[in-house]
């Protein structure tokens, strides 16, 4: 497997829930699309144990996600990740990219279990993802998230757009980043 075999670059961040992943924002990122969904996991805060309460305070530190969206209009159930990652696996994948790429274990075991074919980034020499947004001077998040000025977040659609970012760059497959990074530092001068 090659970075051209990658259709696109995937992540999600969420809750462990009854002992299960749940995902709460899911961001693929690809030449042919950037997005990044939020889910409702659909969790009453006064049903959950004691222990999962624990969890979703700490995450919600780290990630800056509350377990429900705000807004619920048009926003799809937690549940149903395994269609939204299927379809788009089906509008991205090729026979010369047939692969999504992810840098997040509990997020490439939904993948397993999903049957999605995928490349574990965890296990290829890329930078730590700090380290990526550090060189490529990165530090928003989008809008799902809680804002403070005081807290550094994990977004996945910031992951996802470092990752694509630094395989771009570094792979030569994509001249359209080398250009529009030097474009916007010669504008920017």
């Amino acid at each position: 497997m090659t970075d051209t075999n990658i259709c696109a670059f995937v992540d999600a961040q969420g809750f462990y829930i009854n002992g299960k992943f749940v995902v709460r924002e899911c961001a693929i990122v690809s030449e042919k699309l950037q997005l990044c969904q939020e889910f409702n996991p659909n969790f009453k805060w006064n049903d959950l144990s004691d222990a999962d309460k624990s969890n979703v305070k700490y995450c919600t530190k780290y990630h800056g996600l509350t377990l429900n969206p705000k807004d619920l209009y048009l926003i799809p159930n937690s549940n149903k990740i395994e269609d939204y990652l299927k379809s788009f696996y089906t509008l991205l994948a090729t026979d010369e990219k047939p692969y999504f790429a992810v840098k997040n274990d509990q997020f490439k075991q939904l993948l397993i279990d999903f049957n999605i074919p995928h490349c574990d980034l965890n296990k290829r020499n890329i930078p730590a993802i700090k380290q990526l947004e550090r060189d490529f001077r990165t530090t928003w998040i989008c809008s799902h998230h809680m804002l403070s000025r005081n807290r550094y977040f994990k977004c996945a659609y910031r992951k996802c757009l470092i990752i694509w970012k630094y395989f771009c760059y570094f792979s030569g497959e994509s001249q359209y980043l080398k250009e529009t990074t030097l474009k916007n530092e010669t504008t920017s001068n």
